[in-house]
């Protein structure tokens, strides 16, 4: 119920005949209005329809009229959002609100309730203003909600610079609160995007390895401090060479977008690397359909697989280093900091894992998609065997690592959790897809 999803803009061209103001409107209006205008444009009776024959709809006639006081007081306005991770409701988060021309409040049925009051003085003087827009988070719904080594600033705080550069007077930063560690966002691994986002508008700005030195030896004490910040910087080779390909982040919300990996949705992880040097989505921007939105802007072009896979490699060996370092400095970490810091480099050596063995069954898949052989059918149950053997692997490995950090990976890999656009999907889910395509026709 925020403005940006509720303050539609409404253009109207009339014929010519009708005797109205052209210009812009302020003014409260809803959809249900629009049935009444056509018809009072038409001539019919729209302009005596009420409340009470049914229909909450008004002309908006009189508005083009300069008629001031034909305007609503107050549009009410429903919402049925799907949340990721809100398995209580499968997902489902209804909101219901009331808009006046000050206030707006949004009653949000299975959570806190909302009240803002955005008077006209205030309007005036943000309107005025040159905004800079930059978003940054934690990690929110992506990469496992902090329990990963995403501390990979420089992307984020390069957006704020060119706002500050192009002449923004104000850059907001969203930074989310859906991180879930238990030492919560300005304690955990990705404290630096906040830090380092914030400094890029001060007069002058220390440098980033400046900010990664002062910060963890303020938060880990100095002796653990520089082992510290060389095994965290290592978030930048987990994030471009772990988890993506391509320009293209391989996991969407923890693994769970079944349609990024296996067939019948117009833009296809599982298709990346079947075709190598290609452009993934080429074609004009108003035939674009929602899922080849991302891969259109970023100019997405397949991978060779082999070179993904030597990235991944890497991007383990550099995980196990950072786990190494942790290790070395345990004695001058609090434990339950040595916990939560040794699980995150343990997670993102499993989810690597996870990510390497799916991406060798999706160009299987895809192979056998368009070639359905024999040979193929077999390299797709042996891949989908190593996918079993992968998620076994993780959940052994888990049952001595700190519980938050288990309970996250299992959801996110393993698929033991329904998640809000769908079934569970995890290393089995994905598994069980690529078996049903493999799967022989049944007669009759």
């Amino acid at each position: 119920m925020y403005d940006h999803r509720i303050a539609v803009p409404l253009v109207v061209k009339p014929p010519d005949t009708t005797k109205w103001q052209p210009g812009p409107i302020d003014g409260l209006v809803s959809s249900l209005d629009l049935y009444p205008t056509i018809l009072d444009l038409a001539g019919l009776v729209a302009g005596e329809l009420t409340p009470a024959d049914g229909y909450a709809g008004r002309s908006l006639l009189p508005l083009t009229r300069g008629e001031a006081d034909a305007g609503r007081e107050a549009v009410f306005l429903e919402y049925g959002r799907f949340a990721i991770g809100n398995e209580q409701t499968d997902g489902f988060f209804p909101i219901r609100c009331v808009h006046t021309a000050d206030w707006k409040l949004a009653i949000n049925l299975f959570d806190t309730d909302e009240l803002y009051h955005l008077a006209e003085d205030i309007w005036n003087k943000v309107t005025a203003r040159r905004w800079g827009m930059s978003i940054t988070s934690t990690d929110g719904e992506f990469y496992g909600e902090g329990s990963y080594p995403t501390a990979y600033p420089e992307p984020n705080v390069h957006s704020v610079e060119t706002a500050v550069q192009r002449g923004a007077e104000c850059v907001y930063v969203r930074f989310n609160e859906q991180n879930m560690t238990p030492l919560r966002a300005l304690e955990d691994v990705n404290a630096i995007h906040l830090i380092a986002c914030s400094e890029v508008m001060w007069q002058d700005p220390r440098p980033i390895d400046v900010l990664w030195t002062d910060w963890c030896t303020r938060r880990f004490g100095a002796a653990a401090a520089p082992a510290f910040v060389s095994a965290i910087k290592k978030s930048k080779s987990f994030i471009l060479q772990g988890l993506s390909a391509g320009n293209q982040p391989l996991v969407d919300a923890w693994f769970r977008q079944a349609a990024s990996w296996t067939p019948g949705r117009a833009y296809r992880a599982w298709d990346l690397f079947a075709r190598p040097g290609e452009r993934l989505v080429d074609k004009p921007w108003d035939e674009l359909v929602c899922d080849e939105i991302r891969p259109w802007q970023v100019s997405a072009r397949g991978v060779v697989l082999e070179d993904f896979l030597q990235g991944s490699v890497q991007a383990e060996d550099d995980m196990r280093e950072g786990l190494r370092e942790i290790e070395s400095v345990r004695g001058d970490l609090a434990e339950e900091d040595y916990a939560y810091l040794s699980t995150c480099f343990a997670n993102a050596i499993l989810f690597i894992q996870a990510v390497r063995v799916t991406a060798a069954a999706a160009l299987v898949a895809s192979l056998y998609a368009r070639e359905k052989s024999a040979e193929h059918r077999q390299r797709l149950e042996t891949a989908c065997a190593a996918m079993d053997d992968c998620a076994d692997h993780i959940e052994a490995e888990h049952q001595t690592l700190y519980p938050h950090g288990y309970q996250t990976i299992r959801q996110a890999i393993v698929g033991n959790i329904r998640g809000a656009y769908g079934p569970p999907v995890g290393l089995r889910r994905i598994a069980e897809e690529y078996r049903r395509l493999a799967a022989p026709p049944t007669s009759g």
